[in-house]
C-alpha cells in the first residue's frame, strides 16, 4: 500500500503530482495504520474492525483513481515546471503545432503563463503559452 503511492505518481507526474495529498490519503495512511496495528496490537477486536476498513479505503481509492484517470490526466495544466515535459509529450520540435515554441523558457522572461490541455476522447490538444 505504501509503495503504491510512489508508483501512482510516477505513472504521470504532471497529472498526479498536484494530487499527492489525496493519493497519500488513500494509500499511505491505511498502510501505516495496518502496520501500527500489527506491530502494537492494542485490542484484537478493534484491529479486526480497523484493518478491513483500511483495506476498503485503499481499494475505494484505487477504484476512484482508475475511474477518474481519463479526465484527471487531461488537464488543464498551468504549472510552468511541466513545460519541458509538455514539449516532449507532443513530439517537439517535429510537431507543426508547437514547432514555433522555444525549447526552454528564457531566464529573462517575466509574467509567464502556460495552459495545456491534453486531447480527451475526440477533442484535440490545446496549447497556450504567453
Amino acid at each position: 500500500m505504501i509503495v503504491s503511492s510512489k508508483y501512482i505518481i510516477s505513472i504521470d507526474p504532471m497529472a498526479f503530482e498536484p494530487k499527492r495529498f489525496y493519493i497519500y490519503l488513500f494509500t499511505i495512511i491505511p498502510g501505516l495504520v495496518i502496520i501500527i496495528l500489527k506491530l502494537f496490537p492494542f485490542n484484537r477486536k478493534l484491529s479486526k474492525i480497523i484493518v478491513p476498513i483500511c483495506i476498503v479505503v485503499y481499494i475505494l481509492g484505487l477504484i476512484r483513481g482508475y475511474m477518474g484517470l481519463s479526465w484527471e490526466t487531461s488537464g488543464p495544466f498551468t504549472d510552468i515546471k511541466y513545460y519541458k515535459q509538455i514539449l516532449e509529450e507532443n513530439n517537439y520540435p517535429h510537431s507543426p503545432y508547437i514547432k514555433h515554441f522555444p525549447a526552454e523558457i528564457p531566464e529573462s522572461a517575466s509574467n509567464i503563463k502556460i495552459e495545456y490541455f491534453r486531447g480527451f476522447l475526440q477533442g484535440k490538444n490545446f496549447y497556450d503559452c504567453l
